[in-house]
């Protein structure tokens, strides 16, 4: 559905489509971390394969998996890693 909904209103201009970042540090302790990453990613223009890969591997968020899961999105990962260390949800 989301495909069609893209195709005739979010591409079209006749709607905006917003996405928020709740993480829930009471159910995954990393979900903070994750959020970041996907903005990181996100910088490099992968946000949603990053939020997508992630969501996927949800045991696999721990600081030394995130640049991992960098490299298999062909990202840079000195860089990646560079803002994931300095930034700050």
């Amino acid at each position: 559905m989301l495909p069609q909904i893209e195709k005739e209103y979010i591409k079209t201009g006749k709607l905006k489509y917003v996405a928020l970042d709740f993480p829930l540090e009471s159910i995954h302790k990393e979900a903070f971390k994750a959020a970041e990453a996907a903005h990181c990613a996100g910088d490099q223009g992968a946000y949603w394969e990053m939020h997508t890969r992630l969501f996927a591997n949800q045991r696999a968020l721990g600081p030394k998996e995130l640049p991992q899961h960098a490299q298999g999105l062909g990202l840079d990962v000195p860089k990646f890693q560079q803002r994931i260390d300095t930034v700050a949800f």
